[in-house]
């Protein structure tokens, strides 16, 4: 687990689980570059730290991959946890594919948003803002995942990366 700051007063604050920790790394990054308004407080990469994490930082929102280190689906099985260590935190699943059944058993399981897809940073910092005034709104999400963060130039050579 890394040192990240303590979130500045009314800042989004957001732990991060992802199987691989140089992935959740680099959407921590991502999600708080040029943004004074997002604060990661902990990353991890298996269900034991997250729990841990949860409750010890107790975030805004958490932002959990379906597979863990310890398991694939075990990202569900954190999720259970999240209202009862933290229930001010919104859970949001990060799952590979839009697959009925994971979507299903996300909101199911407590998440207030999906991303599915193969990169999760694309849509989370312009959802967030929407997901923290919405937290206790009735109708859960699911986002689609796009590049459309990134700069037009960074986005046609992610794109044709992803094409070859």
């Amino acid at each position: 687990m890394g040192q990240f700051s303590q979130p500045l007063s009314g800042s989004i604050s957001v732990l991060i689980a992802d199987a691989d920790r140089m992935s959740a790394h680099l959407i921590a990054d991502g999600l708080t570059r040029g943004r004074h308004d997002i604060a990661v407080v902990a990353v991890s990469n298996n269900s034991a730290e997250t729990i841990r994490e949860l409750e010890k930082s107790q975030p805004d929102i958490a932002l959990i991959s379906a597979h863990l280190e310890d398991g694939r689906l075990r990202g569900y099985h954190v999720l259970q946890s999240v209202q009862l260590l933290s229930p001010k935190t919104t859970a949001i699943m990060l799952i590979p594919d839009c697959e009925r059944e994971l979507v299903v058993d996300a909101f199911r399981g407590g998440a207030r948003g999906v991303f599915a897809g193969s990169n999760p940073l694309s849509c989370c910092r312009n959802a967030f803002g929407r997901c923290t005034k919405a937290r206790s709104g009735p109708t859960p999400e699911i986002w689609p995942l796009s590049w459309s963060f990134l700069p037009s130039s960074s986005r046609s050579a992610t794109s044709s990366q992803a094409a070859g």
